[in-house]
């Protein structure tokens, strides 16, 4: 029987950077990094803070996915600003992290079926979860699970800038099970990642249900090369109250 349902956030019940994909996301927060330490006398070009940038985080992400612990933020800027030559001042960093947080926010929707969904789980009697990898402060994507009306049906969220580990470790998920009370014969996972969310549940016991986002990935054939299998596959949340039932 299932008891839980743990989501992944960003492409499962957020869509962060909207019909402009994850392009418009980070450009967003590149604009309001540079737009904040330019405040502060600290200027750069924003095409090369972006591009210096995304070099950085993609080389932490890669680690992360390979077990070398869970980047944030402020990882993040100080090797971008010392790739640069920018001042490694804590209190640039500070304001810069801020920054980029809001700069997410800024492109922060909503799925027009999270909300109906997770009240319709909910009132069925599940524990919702939410886990989520992320560099910047919980505290940040709280806001937007608030404002969109979402944090009030999750009974947790767990979010690897707080916890210090990143999916597919499958401490992160034991972490969510421990304080929702749950074992993970009880419990899935929904995500539209096939090696963080599906191959991360799976590692941990869960049933990892992908929810699949019709546009090009390399993370759906490496998943596919890997031999990943999900447990089910749905192509919106609206899908996964009569699936769970049956």
């Amino acid at each position: 029987m299932i008891s839980g349902v743990i989501f992944d956030m960003g492409g499962t019940i957020l869509d962060y950077g909207g019909a402009g994909g994850w392009r418009r996301a980070w450009k967003s927060a590149c604009d309001s990094v540079c737009e904040a330490i330019a405040s502060l006398g600290v200027r750069v070009d924003p095409a090369d803070l972006c591009t210096t940038m995304l070099r950085v985080e993609e080389r932490l992400w890669s680690g992360a996915l390979r077990g070398k612990g869970a980047p944030t933020i402020e990882q993040e800027l100080r090797e971008t600003f010392e790739a640069l030559g920018l001042p490694d001042d804590p209190a640039i960093v500070a304001v810069a992290s801020e920054a980029y947080g809001r700069g997410l926010q800024r492109t922060c929707e909503v799925y027009p079926d999270s909300a109906s969904t997770l009240a319709e789980l909910r009132a069925s009697g599940a524990k919702l979860g939410l886990i989520s990898n992320t560099v910047v402060p919980g505290r940040v994507h709280v806001e937007d699970l608030e404002r969109f009306g979402l944090l009030k049906y999750l009974d947790d969220v767990v979010f690897s800038s707080d916890a210090g580990v990143w999916k597919p470790d499958p401490a992160i998920f034991r972490l969510s099970l421990s304080r929702l009370g749950l074992e993970p014969s009880e419990c899935v996972f929904v995500g539209d990642r096939m090696i963080d969310d599906v191959w991360g549940a799976q590692r941990a016991g869960l049933r990892g249900i992908l929810k699949y986002r019709d546009i090009p990935d390399q993370d759906y054939s490496e998943g596919h090369r890997r031999g990943i299998v999900p447990w089910a596959t749905i192509r919106a949340l609206s899908e996964l109250p009569a699936l769970l039932a049956s």
